[in-house]
């Protein structure tokens, strides 16, 4: 009886070699098919899939290809050949695979050809894979990584510690440890200018725990290097032995139960991670760098919690203290590598991945009280640093708030975190409804809840850069621009930047207070930058906003003495929000007298000496990057870059007139809605103009590639002036929807 040929899919019977597939190829090559489906097209035609040769010996799984071959010709039945009968078939196939997802795999398989599987119908096998992503990919010639062994997806089943790639690791992470005297030093460092991760009880007993018990280990005899082995079994074995949750309620128990003794791998990330921060932050000339290199010291640091975070993925563990790991080697790797935004990228999707799987976002309290608070320190933690990240490189958040249940962490400090009974009660009984302390002193804790109340606007910014029409968006920016400033002002008075108020303030209180300003007045730089309809010379939201954030970064340089160590915040802060506010005032300064001296109706929104005088100042700063700085390299090419515009503004006057008459001549744009006007973008240069996606404006160092020599001239980009009456729609767009205050939108 002759069946008919069905026509089935190409892609789907594609080999792994990505060439064409042929499965009358392979049967008259008397091969076994070797595509990602367990069985070749001869016996899909033929609805033989139960009885399908490539079962018993696929040769995609053969370790040669001279044995598969041979092993598929002899496996191969002939005509003469009975077909082998499905409980044959499963008794094969458990001796192939001894496993207990093998054993489950015959028991289905022996279900099947029982007639005990699910009901059989006229619907061809084919149809099935319609609904299989991996088949939806291939359809579309997208290539998948191949699946998990059985070995691998086995529950409960990890690497033992004695496999080579675990010791390797381990011994990594363990060589990478400093002495006990650097690390002493880098401990107070840390506690004494703390980031949004560190919990200085922990810290410290962590710290005294792991030198008094295990710093044995490290000396440099032949019976320390053989006691390495049951230092690594010991914290394999701890780390294996962690759950997830504590049945611990008091502080002091479960604080216990992470360190000393019971110290885990991702308790050793979290410590190394507090020193690798601290050396981040310590001066090229501090005592305790006075024998190596800053630089060396923090890749060494980093590739220890690398090692550390392995190991722990290898036995499926995952912590508070790795998420907190996680996001110190983020913030570590830029401190000697400069700001990538590939690797911040992928770095905030292994975080993101970490908080999703300890379900931070949907956890509610529980039993231990200092376990609760941390776990919301480090998911908002991770919700701020996924914001931030999602800015510079121009990709939406992984961590959203719109499926975000965590609350926000208590204004309380790391002391008040582990008091128990009357005293945590008393310190509770302090705070407002909000959760915000009364007093005057501010904690780390208090500006990780600002930054994540002002990250959720920054969120709704960033979806906007997906797509509205611009219609949409002015009505959105004022609404998102009068719930920003509602969030920011209804902030605690401490928190909020004050200039005639800063003298006072302690370093590291100082720093955190123009941070969140900075945020602040960021987020409404990137929203008034959708503006494709307002001229830059006119869009007054962006303008102020951008003036802000240099009147800061300039302030910054002039009280660096006052900053002390502090002012290693610096490098970071200018490549993140000086650069792109700069290149709005510079280009804005370039293209002014082509445009106000044309205009009679227009006025200047900032004086042209203000904005020369801090481009200057600033153009100093960036010269002033040492080269020890990640980001010394790309600094030194904003300030070139800004020098040039510089040097282009202050030439002499009747070439700026000779420029003016030369642009009064080109016809005014007919089409305002579909022309930029004068809105130019500091990265049209490079990518060219009326760039629809905006999220490749984000970045703030690719705007540092513009043609060389610079010639900014309207009629070499291809763009007209628009007519008065242009102007006088858009002068005063929006302004009655946002007010100005001592120069804070």
């Amino acid at each position: 009886m002759q069946h008919t040929q069905q026509a089935l899919p190409v892609s789907q019977f594609r080999r792994k070699n990505g060439q064409q597939s042929s499965c009358e190829n392979c049967r008259k090559s008397k091969l076994a098919c070797d595509h990602a489906v367990p069985h070749c097209g001869r016996c899909v035609r033929l609805k033989r899939t139960e009885t399908c040769v490539y079962l018993i010996s696929p040769l995609a799984k053969s370790s040669s290809p001279s044995n598969a071959k041979s092993a598929a010709v002899s496996k191969r039945p002939t005509k003469e050949q009975n077909r082998p009968s499905p409980t044959a078939i499963s008794a094969a196939y458990s001796l192939l695979s001894p496993s207990p997802l093998a054993e489950v795999d015959t028991a289905r398989d022996h279900a099947r050809g029982m007639g005990l599987g699910r009901p059989s119908s006229s619907r061809p096998d084919g149809l099935s894979k319609m609904t299989n992503w991996g088949s939806i990919f291939s359809d579309f010639n997208i290539e998948v990584e191949p699946e998990l062994s059985a070995a691998s997806l086995m529950p409960g089943m990890a690497l033992p510690w004695k496999e080579p790639e675990i010791l390797q690791h381990a011994t990594t992470a363990l060589a990478q440890i400093p002495s006990r005297t650097m690390c002493e030093g880098l401990l107070d460092h840390a506690l004494k200018f703390p980031d949004f991760g560190c919990h200085e009880p922990f810290l410290r007993l962590l710290h005294e725990g792991w030198w008094e018990i295990f710093e044995g280990y490290f000396d440099e005899t032949s019976a320390a290097l053989n006691r390495s082995e049951r230092l690594i079994e010991r914290l394999w074995i701890n780390t294996s032995n962690r759950k997830i949750d504590s049945f611990l309620s008091g502080s002091v128990e479960w604080l216990q139960s992470w360190t000393g003794h019971n110290t885990t791998w991702d308790s050793l990330a979290y410590l190394l991670s507090a020193y690798g921060s601290a050396c981040a932050s310590l001066l090229p000339s501090h005592p305790l760098l006075a024998d190596c290199h800053k630089g060396q010291v923090c890749r060494d640091l980093g590739k220890g919690i690398k090692a550390c975070l392995f190991i722990c993925e290898a036995q499926g563990i995952f912590s508070l203290n790795a998420v907190n790991a996680h996001a110190s080697m983020t913030l570590l790797q830029n401190s000697y590598d400069g700001d990538d935004s590939n690797h911040n990228y992928a770095n905030v999707t292994n975080l993101a991945r970490l908080a999703n799987n300890l379900c931070l976002s949907l956890r509610s309290a529980n039993w231990c009280f200092i376990q609760t608070q941390l776990e919301q320190k480090a998911f908002h933690r991770a919700f701020t640093m996924d914001k931030s990240i999602a800015t510079s490189s121009g990709r939406p958040p992984q961590l959203t708030w719109r499926f975000n249940q965590c609350p926000l962490p208590l204004d309380l400090s790391d002391e008040q975190l582990t008091f128990t009974g009357n005293d945590l009660d008393l310190a509770i009984s302090v705070l407002d409804s909000d959760g915000w302390n009364t007093g005057e002193r501010s904690y780390p804790t208090s500006y990780l809840r600002a930054l994540s109340m002002l990250g959720r606007h920054r969120e709704e910014i960033l979806e906007l850069t997906m797509g509205p029409s611009a219609e949409i968006l002015n009505n959105m920016q004022s609404d998102i621009v009068r719930r920003l400033q509602a969030t920011y002002k209804g902030l605690p008075s401490r928190l909020r930047y004050d200039p005639s108020h800063h003298a006072h303030l302690a370093p590291f209180d100082f720093l955190n207070i123009i941070f969140l300003h900075l945020e602040y007045h960021k987020s409404i730089f990137l929203l008034y930058r959708l503006s494709q309809v307002v001229p830059l010379s006119q869009n007054k939201p962006l303008l102020s906003s951008a003036k802000a954030i240099i009147n800061v970064m300039t302030m910054i340089y002039t009280h660096r003495d006052r900053l002390g160590e502090m002012f290693l915040f610096f490098p970071w802060a200018v490549m993140s929000y000086g650069t792109p506010a700069a290149a709005i005032l510079a280009i804005e300064l370039l293209l002014r007298p082509q445009c106000l001296a044309l205009i009679a109706n227009v006025t200047e929104i900032h004086p042209r000496s203000e904005i020369i005088q801090e481009l200057s100042v600033f153009i100093s700063c960036l010269n002033s990057i040492p080269t020890t700085e990640g980001n010394h390299a790309p600094c030194r090419r904003v300030a070139h870059t800004l020098r040039k515009i510089m040097d282009q503004v202050l030439e002499s006057p009747a070439r700026t007139i000779s420029t003016a008459r030369t642009v009064s001549t080109t016809s005014p744009a007919t089409d305002a809605d579909s022309a930029i006007g004068l809105d130019i973008d500091w990265q049209v240069f490079s990518t060219g103009p009326c760039d629809a996606d905006y999220t490749q404006l984000l970045d703030p160092s690719s705007w540092m590639q513009m043609a060389d020599p610079l010639d900014f001239r309207m009629e070499d980009l291809g763009l007209e002036i628009p007519s008065d009456a242009y102007f006088s729609e858009l002068t005063d767009l929006g302004d009655e929807d946002i007010t100005f205050d001592n120069g804070i939108i």
